[in-house]
């Protein structure tokens, strides 16, 4: 029997797994947890985290096994989830002050990256501007001198002519009026 005969296909264990195959589960697991580690890793660097992101992926697929109609290969479904999950995390971190100081030096760092992936930051920047339109406008004036062009707090607060307090005040109000969208980290995370 030839080697492609002995591997089950995906949608051989998909029906398995839908009729409560545990041993299904086992195979696809082991098919795929190595790829889907991988493609966790380029937007998350918590190896402790990515193992959890996983088993959470995996134990979705279990719990939602006798409803799971895929439109595309189970490979594109993993991955899905898990490009979800990842987004979730890295949101998660963005609303922290590290993860938008992370944010912003992901942007800034464009040599490495093909014509292709500088145009979606380009897409990115431009949403990431209208967003901030939505901010009001002192809350929006020191974000940007905060997040975009680098000034201290006490830079700031000294240039516009308040306090310390009032600045920091200012930028939690912008992060949580922000909520990074999804798409940003998608693209920016997540570009071949």
């Amino acid at each position: 029997m030839s080697r492609e005969k002995s591997i089950k296909s995906d949608l051989n264990l998909l029906a398995e797994l839908r009729d409560g195959s545990q041993q299904a589960l086992l195979e696809i697991y082991d098919r795929y947890y190595d790829k889907l580690f991988f493609y966790a890793s380029k937007g998350l660097y918590d190896k402790f985290i990515i193992e959890d992101l996983l088993q959470d992926t995996f134990s979705y697929i279990w719990e939602k096994r006798a409803k799971l109609v895929l439109t595309h290969s189970l490979s594109t479904y993993l991955h899905t989830i898990v490009k979800y999950k990842v987004f979730q995390q890295i949101k998660a971190t963005l609303n922290r002050d590290e993860g938008l100081v992370r944010f912003g030096e992901h942007l800034q760092q464009t040599s490495e990256l093909t014509p292709h992936q500088l145009l979606e930051n380009k897409e990115a920047l431009k949403f990431l501007y209208f967003k901030l339109d939505e901010l009001p406008g002192k809350c929006k004036e020191v974000f940007i001198l905060s997040r975009i062009d680098r000034l201290s707090h006490k830079e700031i607060a000294d240039k516009l002519g308040i306090s310390t307090k009032t600045v920091e005040n200012h930028i939690t109000k912008a992060v949580k009026i922000l909520n990074i969208s999804a798409r940003v980290i998608f693209i920016l995370f997540f570009s071949e």
